[in-house]
């Protein structure tokens, strides 16, 4: 059975910018967090089986 997963997908920049939103996939199993790191900035795609979990997330990491 597929479902609906949540993923904050996030650039952190060696300024200290950070461009971050929320995006979802449906699928079966929820897909793994991703994370790769440029010379220049950090991408991260974290994954959540709920908005809320994605909303606070992004929240948690707009407050860092």
């Amino acid at each position: 059975m597929k479902k609906t997963y949540f993923c904050v997908m996030s650039e952190t920049y060696e300024n200290g910018a950070v461009k971050a939103a929320i995006t979802t996939r449906y699928c079966k199993v929820k897909p793994i967090d991703q994370y790769r790191k440029l010379p220049f900035m950090t991408a991260r795609m974290d994954w959540f089986e709920s908005r809320e979990s994605a909303e606070a997330h992004l929240a948690g990491r707009a407050a860092a």
